[in-house]
């Protein structure tokens, strides 16, 4: 009885240990910098400063030329201002959980869209919306 019981919880430890390799992470981060890759234009807008988004909570976004980094409730966020849109990577402990194409209407709007995938995905976006403070 023993034997079955070591070995379930041997293939248990050895599945959670796999799932939080460092490859992992690096693959994460990879294909995240891969989506921004491309996002190279000069920056038409400027994110910096305090917003508000009812569904995100409070945000910072410091921006310099193309490169924007910030915080978003308790993640922490960065990406590239290309043109008049921001691209933003949003993770959390070194886990990129979400990914954004933000655009800017007005100087105290941001609006678009994000998607909970590394690289955006059009099927599963979601509305977000963000007002300067």
């Amino acid at each position: 009885m023993k034997a079955p019981l070591l070995l379930c919880a041997t293939v248990l430890l050895a599945c959670l240990t796999a799932c939080n390799s460092p490859q992992r992470y690096t693959r994460n981060r990879q294909a995240g910098e891969q989506w921004l890759s491309g996002k190279t234009g000069t920056a038409r807008i400027n994110l910096t400063g305090a917003w508000h988004s009812d569904d995100w909570g409070n945000a910072i976004f410091v921006q310099g030329q193309n490169r924007v980094n910030g915080q978003i409730s308790s993640y922490t966020a960065y990406g590239r201002v290309s043109g008049s849109k921001a691209y933003i990577l949003i993770s959390q402990h070194g886990w990129i959980y979400y990914t954004a194409e933000l655009s800017m209407p007005n100087k105290n709007e941001l609006t678009g869209s994000y998607s909970k995938s590394v690289g955006f995905q059009s099927l599963r976006q979601k509305v977000i919306h963000f007002r300067r403070q």
